[in-house]
C-alpha cells in the first residue's frame, strides 16, 4: 500500500509535464447524515468518465465551509475501486455540523490524466425552493418555482395544502424543471382557491422540508346587482410572496372584445364594482402584482350576461267601469309583461279629497300576463272616483302609471215624459275618446243601444211617452269607446258609467168603478198635466150606443142616460186630447156601474 501511494504521488507530480484534462461528473449522488452522526456519501459508479482509460481512483474532499479549504480523505486515492458506491465520514457529528463534499475521479488515458469533478454537496437536507407564483388558466393551475439552491436536488415534490395538512400531488424530476400544471378535477380553480407548496428531494430520495409559505390561487366571484346595475367582484388575497402584493389590477372584456384595464387597487383590496348595462356580456379577471418583481398571478375568469331590472315600458289604465250592482267600480289596466314588476298600488280619492289613499295591493305576474283588474266596492258610483295605479319593480322603485276617472250619468223626467240625460266624460291618461252609446234597459230586459253619439256629446233626450201606463222602469247607462294611439294599445276599449233610472209619468188616471147611488157618483178622467186641447170624453153601453159625451174636462158622467140611472154592468169609455207638442193622446177602457 505504501508503494502504491508513493507511485500515485509521483504520478500526480508529473501531471504538469505529461498533461491532463478536466470534466464534470455526477459521481456524487447524495450526502446524508446517519443517526450516529456519521455522514454517508452515496456514489454513482456508472458515472465514471474512464471509458477507454485506466481508472486510478476516487478522491473525496470535505470542508466545513463551502468556499474551502478542502481536505482530502487520504491517502490518495480515497477509494480505489471503480465499483465503490459509498463512503462514510465517520465521527463527523453531522447532525450538528455542516460539511461540504465533492468527489474527484482520476483516470489515466494513455499518459494523460483525466479529472472529473462532482457537484459540491452538503450534509444538510435539500433546501425547499422558492415559489415564484401560482396562476390560473382556464380550469387549470400552473405553479412556478425557482430551482432549489441545493445542488443535490434531483426532484421536487409538489403538495396542495388544506386545513388537514399537505397532500402530495406529484413528483417532478430534474433540478431545472420548475413548473407544473395541476389539472385535477378535484382542484378546479374556477370553484375555489387552492394553496400549494413544494419540497426538494435528492437522488437518495431524501426529502427536504417543504416551503413554509404556500401560495394560493386567486378565486374570483361576481355578484350582479340588477337594481343598482352593477357587478361587484370579490376575491381572496394572494398570500406569501416574499415581498408581498404590490397591487391588484382588474381586467374586463365587454361583448367578447379585447381586455380593458378597469382599475388598479391597493394590496389590501378584495373587491371592485363595475357599472354594467342591460344586455351586455362581461368577462373579468384579477391580476395580482408582486412588489418589486415581475411575477403576477391571474385569477380564474368569470363571465356574466347582464340582465338588469327592466322598468315597464307602459302601465296604462284601460277601463274604469261601474259594475251591474251599482256599488263597485272595476278598474282594469295593462302593464309591460317583460318588466321586472313586483306589485301595483291602487290609490283612490273622491272629488272632495285632496290626497290619494291606497285601497289595494295587486301582485304582478311578470312574463305571463299584461292584464290586471281590481274591483273597488262599497263606494258611491254616482260621484267622481279618481284612481291612480302605481307599478313597482322588484327593486321597490315606483313607476307612476296612469289615472282613471269614472263617468257619471245624471237625469230627470219632464212632464211631457222626456228623460233628459247628461253625463261627464270618462278620463283615462293617454286615451282618446271616440264615441258614446246611450244604453236603455226596460224592466229586467237586456240593455239596448238607443243612441250612438260623438265623443263631444254630453246630453241626450229620450221621449218615453210610449211607455206611459207601463209599470216597467227605464234605466240608462253610457258606454264610452276610446283608444290609445300608443303601441301596444292601438285597439279599442270601453267603460260603463253608473246607471240612472226614470219611469214614465202617468198622464191619465181613471177610477175602475162608479156608484151612482152611493158615495162615488161621478166618473171622469184625472189628467196629470191639464195642458191640452181638443178634449173629448165619451161613454158607451154594450151596444155601442153613446150614453155620455163632453168636450169639457170638468164635466163628469153621473151614471145616467137621458136622466135615468143605467143598469149595473160594464161600460166603455174613450178619451182623446191633443198635447202641447201636437201629439194626440187616445185611451180606451172599461168602468163598472155598481148599485
Amino acid at each position: 500500500m505504501k508503494l502504491r501511494g508513493l507511485l500515485l504521488v509521483l504520478v500526480l507530480s508529473l501531471i504538469s509535464r505529461i498533461g491532463f484534462s478536466q470534466a464534470q461528473s455526477d459521481t456524487l449522488l447524495c450526502v446524508n447524515n446517519q443517526l450516529n452522526g456519521d455522514v454517508l456519501l452515496t456514489l454513482n459508479p456508472t458515472a465514471t468518465p474512464c471509458a477507454g482509460c485506466t481508472f486510478i481512483g476516487y478522491n473525496i474532499y470535505y470542508s466545513s465551509a463551502k468556499t474551502g479549504p478542502y481536505t482530502l480523505f487520504g491517502p490518495a486515492p480515497t477509494l480505489s475501486s471503480a465499483n465503490a458506491n459509498s463512503f462514510t465520514h465517520v465521527n463527523a457529528n453531522g447532525n450538528s455540523n455542516t460539511y461540504y463534499y465533492y468527489v474527484e475521479t482520476v483516470c489515466d488515458c494513455g499518459g494523460v490524466f483525466n479529472y472529473a469533478y462532482s457537484d459540491t454537496l452538503d450534509n444538510r437536507d435539500p433546501v425547499a425552493p422558492i415559489i415564484n407564483h401560482v396562476t390560473v388558466s382556464g380550469n387549470t393551475t400552473t405553479i412556478y418555482w425557482a430551482p432549489s439552491t441545493s445542488p443535490e436536488t434531483y426532484a421536487y415534490v409538489l403538495y396542495y395544502v388544506d386545513i388537514s395538512g399537505n397532500h402530495i400531488i406529484d413528483t417532478i424530476y430534474g433540478h431545472n424543471n420548475t413548473s407544473f400544471i395541476d389539472n385535477s378535477p378535484g382542484r378546479n380553480p374556477t370553484q375555489s382557491s387552492f394553496a400549494y407548496t413544494i419540497a426538494a428531494m435528492d437522488h437518495c430520495n431524501t426529502l427536504g422540508v417543504f416551503n413554509l409559505f404556500p401560495q394560493n390561487t386567486i378565486h374570483l366571484n361576481g355578484i350582479q346587482d340588477r337594481c343598482a346595475q352593477t357587478v361587484t367582484l370579490t376575491w381572496n388575497a394572494y398570500k406569501n410572496w416574499p415581498a408581498g402584493v404590490a397591487k391588484y389590477r382588474v381586467w374586463g372584456s365587454l361583448n367578447a372584445g379585447p381586455p380593458q384595464h378597469l382599475g388598479t387597487l391597493n394590496a389590501g383590496a378584495t373587491s371592485f364594482t363595475q357599472h354594467v348595462n342591460d344586455g351586455e356580456q362581461w368577462c373579468f379577471e384579477i391580476h395580482a402584482i408582486e412588489t418589486g418583481a415581475i411575477d403576477s398571478s391571474m385569477s380564474n375568469r368569470i363571465c356574466q350576461s347582464i340582465s338588469n331590472v327592466q322598468a315597464p315600458i307602459y302601465n296604462q289604465a284601460v277601463s274604469c267601469s261601474v259594475n251591474n250592482n251599482q256599488a263597485s267600480i272595476l278598474i282594469s289596466w295593462k302593464a309591460d309583461p317583460a318588466a321586472d314588476l313586483s306589485h301595483f298600488l291602487v290609490k283612490h280619492k273622491t272629488k272632495q279629497s285632496t290626497t290619494y289613499n291606497t285601497v289595494a295591493t295587486v301582485n304582478a305576474i311578470p312574463g305571463t300576463t299584461n292584464s290586471y283588474t281590481y274591483t273597488h266596492s262599497g263606494i258611491n258610483v254616482k260621484e267622481e272616483n279618481d284612481y291612480l295605479i302605481i307599478a313597482y319593480d322588484s327593486c321597490g322603485q315606483p313607476f307612476y302609471g296612469t289615472h282613471c276617472l269614472n263617468g257619471i250619468l245624471e237625469g230627470y223626467t219632464t212632464s211631457d215624459n222626456i228623460n233628459h240625460l247628461s253625463w261627464t266624460k270618462i278620463a283615462l291618461d293617454s286615451m282618446i275618446l271616440d264615441s258614446i252609446h246611450v244604453l236603455r234597459k226596460v224592466g229586467g230586459a237586456t240593455a239596448t243601444n238607443i243612441h250612438s253619439g260623438l265623443a263631444t256629446e254630453l246630453t241626450y233626450a229620450d221621449d218615453i211617452s210610449s211607455f206611459a201606463g207601463s209599470e216597467d222602469e227605464l234605466c240608462y247607462t253610457i258606454q264610452y269607446f276610446y283608444h290609445s294611439p300608443q303601441t301596444p294599445f292601438n285597439s279599442a276599449f270601453h267603460s260603463i258609467s253608473n246607471e240612472w233610472c226614470g219611469s214614465p209619468i202617468t198622464e191619465v188616471f181613471f177610477p175602475n168603478s162608479i156608484f151612482p147611488k152611493g158615495n162615488s157618483t161621478a166618473f171622469r178622467p184625472v189628467l196629470t198635466f191639464p195642458d191640452f186641447s181638443a178634449y173629448e170624453f165619451s161613454i158607451y153601453n154594450r151596444y155601442g150606443q153613446v150614453i155620455f159625451k163632453t168636450n169639457t174636462y170638468s164635466e163628469s158622467w153621473d151614471g145616467k142616460m137621458n136622466g135615468e140611472f143605467v143598469p149595473a154592468g160594464d161600460y166603455t169609455y174613450i178619451l182623446s186630447y191633443t198635447k202641447p207638442n201636437g201629439r194626440n193622446y187616445h185611451q180606451q177602457g172599461n168602468v163598472v156601474v155598481i148599485y
